[in-house]
């Protein structure tokens, strides 16, 4: 069971990358070309590095390097920091939706997304968050679960957003 702060400082990042996720749909229905391209690139980058993931040390190598190195040349690029706060969040996407539907049919397979992710966030420790509340947000029985001191598990569920 989880403490009364674990509980509330997830239900935070739930709340922060919904907002972050209103915001990008915002500036992905404006923005000049050139964000445009760079949003279709990323998407592209993603996707490529997603799909190619298998279960096998090389393959999560180079999927961590590929989306790694691909936020390292947003950043550079001299990109906003919300830019790369969707680079993040598209990523973040993308790999919890392929481990989902990799887990369901190979319920063992989900290590290599795990992995892909630990090597994205070893290199940007600072976008934690995003990939911790998507998530929460995919999955509600990942925030830490309080039974209040009522013992009431229905109103320990509601508290959570189940």
């Amino acid at each position: 069971a989880g403490e009364p702060a674990d509980v509330q400082a997830a239900l935070a990042l739930k709340s922060k990358v919904e907002l972050l996720k209103q915001e990008m749909d915002r500036i992905r229905a404006s923005g000049t070309n050139q964000e445009k391209a760079m949003r279709r690139e990323t998407w592209k980058v993603v996707a490529d590095c997603v799909n190619r993931t298998a279960g096998n040390q090389q393959s999560v190598r180079q999927v961590a390097e590929g989306i790694s190195g691909h936020a390292e040349q947003v950043r550079r690029s001299g990109a906003d920091t919300k830019f790369l706060d969707y680079v993040f969040l598209r990523m973040a996407e993308a790999l919890i939706n392929a481990c989902e539907d990799q887990i369901r049919r190979a319920p063992d397979s989900h290590w290599q997304f795990a992995w892909a992710i630990y090597g994205v966030l070893s290199r940007f420790p600072d976008k934690e968050e995003i990939f911790a509340g998507r998530i929460y947000q995919e999955c509600t029985y990942a925030i830490p679960f309080l039974v209040p001191i009522s013992g009431n598990v229905e109103a320990g569920r509601r508290g959570r957003g189940q």
